[in-house]
């Protein structure tokens, strides 16, 4: 088999787990642990994938538990590490002010 072969395949199989990953709801290390997947491996592929793709939107999995529209306040976690509380009350503009200062 050639090289360039092997490594198609190899960013193929790749990009079907990240697939997968995405549609299953779960964060990426539950995900990677349920799958018996190297976590660093995991993300070393999912980086180099969304480089060769030119793409740097990163894809937040998310599943809704509840009905939203008679709960006062929402809680966002973001990538299991920052936790925002949201009253229903909330302005638009600080969120967006508050979600590029965790990115930046």
């Amino acid at each position: 088999m050639k090289l360039n072969q092997r490594n198609m395949e190899r960013e193929k199989f790749w990009k079907d787990k990240i697939s997968a990953w995405e549609k299953s709801g779960l964060n990426q290390s539950e995900f990677c642990k349920q799958n018996n997947i190297d976590k660093q491996l995991f993300s070393k592929w999912k980086i180099r994938i969304s480089k060769n793709n030119g793409n740097n939107f990163v894809q937040i999995p998310f599943k809704i538990e509840k009905d939203f529209s008679s709960l006062s306040e929402i809680e966002l976690i973001i990538k299991e590490q920052y936790k925002i509380k949201v009253q229903s009350n909330f302005d638009p503009e600080t969120l967006k002010k508050l979600i590029k200062t965790i990115e930046g």
